[in-house]
């Protein structure tokens, strides 16, 4: 569509940022003729740095990797707007594998930083942390810092290897043994590997006075783009598959995609359900929460496109079904990660 413009002479024309052309360089049209196919690449970050100085992010560290890497790219993506409005940078590697980032123009409100290691058989490897500038214009550079932590973790998620995730996690806990942040997003990561059997609703003592949504046995669970996941996302390249919305982690909660449909039966002995609710963080789709119960509208939300998590409290006194649903918000379902955040009833 830029390059049509810019042949008619209309705007400014069609344009490649250096990123963008750094993940292309070794793509297998420029590449030499026989160059080796892409390979499973992987990535040590050695050392990553990121300070902030005025409205600017300086990113610095050392990478080995192998394929050998060539390159890093950078994009500093604010929530909505998909990635078109990300910020973006590109360095190639100095010798011992250091480089040096700037990136500009820092906004208050949810972020996600995306550092792809560009490798000479052209794959790549992604380090990929949501963080939050605040409003006074600060930027929360200890939580990118803080997802190199995690990327083996990420890489052996995305494996679905559960003996190197045990392996990485007492590496973390013994090296962040002071850090009860880390602590806590270890123990989720602990609960996905060996999962509860989901509890029946009926079978609950009625000295149970409140009860964790994801954690009871659905008589329905759809969702519109991979399969119903509770406490957690899909995991993807980069990214420990955490519940996140607006910059903060949730240990409880069920991954919705639109459309998407949780129902369980109450028996009509509960009086309330309190939920959370958002897009998932480096999400770019846009959705709408709604609560049913009996086939009546108890809750709907506003268009949810990105920032902090809504919050809703729904009376469900009587109420036998109970559905928890997720709707598009009318434009297609492309990244619409609805999430559902500590979702839980009360008698």
């Amino acid at each position: 569509h830029t390059y049509g413009r810019e042949q008619r002479g209309e705007g400014p024309g069609a344009f490649m940022t250096a990123a963008e052309a750094l993940l292309l360089a070794r793509h297998p049209r420029f590449r030499p003729a026989g160059t080796p196919a892409a390979a499973a690449p992987r990535a040590t970050w050695k050392t990553l740095a990121v300070r902030q100085e005025r409205d600017t992010l300086v990113v610095t560290g050392e990478v080995t990797a192998e394929p050998p890497p060539f390159g890093v790219a950078a994009f500093n993506d604010p929530e909505g707007g998909s990635d078109y409005d990300a910020v973006s940078a590109a360095a190639r590697l100095e010798p011992g594998g250091r480089f040096r980032l700037t990136l500009p123009d820092l906004k208050p409100g949810p972020h996600e930083m995306r550092l792809a290691v560009c490798h000479q058989d052209g794959s790549k490897s992604w380090l990929k942390a949501a963080y939050r500038i605040r409003p006074d214009g600060r930027a929360d550079t200890g939580a990118i810092t803080a997802q190199v932590v995690w990327a083996p973790v990420a890489e052996a998620l995305a494996r679905d290897d559960a003996d190197a995730v045990r392996r990485h996690l007492r590496t973390v806990r013994d090296a962040h043994k002071d850090s009860a942040a880390i602590a806590r997003q270890a123990r989720i990561v602990e609960s996905w590997l060996a999962p509860a059997a989901p509890v029946r609703v009926e079978t609950l003592a009625p000295d149970v006075k409140t009860a964790p949504v994801s954690d009871l046995a659905f008589e329905r669970a759809e969702v519109g783009w991979g399969t119903p996941l509770r406490d957690r996302t899909p995991a993807e390249e980069g990214r420990v598959p955490f519940l996140s919305a607006g910059g903060e982690t949730f240990a409880k909660g069920l991954f919705a995609h639109a459309p998407a449909r949780h129902g369980l039966r109450l028996g009509g002995g509960w009086a309330r359900l309190t939920t959370g609710f958002a897009l998932q963080q480096g999400s770019a789709g846009s959705v709408v929460f709604v609560v049913k119960g009996d086939g009546r509208e108890l809750f709907r939300s506003q268009v949810i496109r990105g920032g902090p998590p809504g919050r809703a409290t729904v009376d469900v006194k009587g109420i036998d079904l109970l559905e928890l649903i997720t709707e598009d918000a009318g434009d297609g379902i492309a990244s619409d990660w609805g999430v559902w955040l500590d979702p839980t009833l009360a008698r």
